[in-house]
């Protein structure tokens, strides 16, 4: 018994998840890509103000890895690229709040700007799936 499944339901939920053929690694290497840039960039800003239009510049990262990497590696790198420029880059360091509104709204239009971008620009499975045909 594992994980408290009996092993006929654990032998089902094995067939279901192969039967479904999720492919994980590519998105997972395009979010690591965001998230490290990410924190290489507020590595940079440490000590000092980063610029208000840090998050809009970003925007090109999140768009290439949507392009290689499809959709969820844009949106979720997105989502965890603005999370981390907001407690790491903006007052105060180690809030998920940032006090100044330009900041804020750079934050927002990031999201925003990515969010759509993935959705519109990128392959429907990334252009990983390109090479398994």
């Amino acid at each position: 018994m594992c994980l408290g499944l009996k092993p006929a339901a654990l032998d089902f939920c094995i067939k279901i998840i192969v039967r479904m053929k999720i492919n994980w690694v590519h998105p997972l290497i395009g979010v690591l890509i965001c998230a490290s840039a990410a924190g290489l960039t507020a590595i940079r800003y440490s000590g000092q103000p980063a610029p208000k239009t840090l998050p809009l510049v970003f925007v090109i990262v999140v768009l290439c890895v949507s392009l290689r990497f499809g959709m969820t590696a844009g949106l979720l790198g997105c989502v965890i690229s603005a999370l981390i420029f907001a407690v790491f880059t903006y007052n105060p360091i180690g809030s998920i709040a940032v006090s100044d509104e330009g900041a804020r709204a750079n934050l927002g239009w990031m999201v925003l700007a990515g969010v759509a971008l993935s959705y519109l620009l990128s392959p429907p499975g990334g252009r990983h799936t390109e090479d398994r045909r």
